[in-house]
């Protein structure tokens, strides 16, 4: 039996829908009510507007009138994204690209009825636009797990119209999911810190004694897409685009510490909501003296 190529490879990885490393059974830590509030916080500066809402503003005040003539989503996936845009007035013509033709069933299905959105199956690492151009393109964490960056950010480069934008919500951290040294090191001792009680990955499930910290080669078994150029995203954005806005995210010990134990901690029990503050503020403190680097980052970026 031959090698399923690249492409049929990450296809069937994401076949379920969620990806390799988005579902477990005690949490994914971005699932969490209180990560997402303070990542709303990090971005708008208001816990209850999220990400979505805050580049709505943003367009506001770029002066960009809604809705725009055609938008497109790179990664679009089960196309929550464009149906959660659509009563925003975002775009009248909105299409998203995704690899998996299972996906890209699911969300014109799930659209019925929203003409002004479609979605089409494509390969990002061979970026070819239809019914370009465009005023605005989103990548939604989808651009990290694509290998021709360079390819790809000329792509859009081409497809915007003058002025157009480009929205990144996107992991940035190191490729491979590798962690450094110093992350790893932080990390553990966050962890450790913990009470038991908070370790365990679901009921009668295994206490964490170790961070998230998957090996090169598992990452790759289990999607050969993940975070592949991860790191290099943020620079070669910028080559290419003018950056009006980026917040950092953050992410970089949360992601490690709290994936498979978030739902240990109850938003609604004041102990547990403490134990969250303090790694939230452990995070906040070795980012902002420089130890530490966001793995996670907002970019809004323009054509030059």
């Amino acid at each position: 039996m031959s090698k399923p190529s690249f492409a049929a490879a990450v296809d069937q990885a994401w076949a379920g829908g969620a990806g390799a490393w988005t579902s477990t059974a005690g949490g994914h830590w971005l699932e969490h009510p209180l990560v997402r509030r303070r990542i709303h916080q990090k971005v708008s500066g208001r816990p209850d507007l999220d990400i979505y809402g805050w580049f709505l503003e943003i367009l506001d005040s770029l002066g960009v009138a809604r809705p725009v003539a055609s938008a497109l989503t790179l990664g679009s996936g089960d196309g929550r994204l464009e149906r959660g845009l659509a009563p925003q007035r975002f775009a009248r013509r909105h299409l998203g690209l995704d690899l998996s033709a299972g996906a890209v069933a699911s969300a014109n299905a799930a659209a019925a009825g929203l003409s002004q959105i479609s979605y089409e199956v494509a390969d990002l690492n061979h970026p070819n636009f239809p019914q370009a151009p465009y005023d605005i393109v989103l990548g939604v964490s989808s651009v990290h797990h694509v290998e021709r960056l360079e390819e790809l950010l000329l792509a859009v480069e081409r497809a915007l119209v003058p002025g157009g934008l480009l929205f990144l919500n996107e992991f940035v951290g190191p490729k491979r999911f590798q962690w450094s040294r110093r992350q790893l090191e932080c990390a553990t001792c966050l962890l450790g810190l913990l009470p038991e009680r908070y370790r365990r990955a679901g009921e009668g499930g295994e206490i964490h004694r170790q961070p998230f910290a998957p090996s090169a080669e598992a990452v790759i078994a289990a999607d050969p897409s993940e975070s592949v150029r991860s790191d290099e995203i943020l620079p070669l954005v910028a080559e290419r685009f003018d950056i009006l806005e980026r917040r950092d995210l953050g992410g970089t010990l949360l992601h490690l510490v709290l994936e498979g134990i978030a739902r240990r901690f109850d938003p609604a029990k004041p102990e547990d909501v403490r134990w969250l503050n303090l790694l939230f503020e452990a995070e906040d403190a070795l980012i902002a003296s420089g130890e530490l680097t966001s793995d996670f980052a907002v970019v809004v970026a323009r054509r030059r």
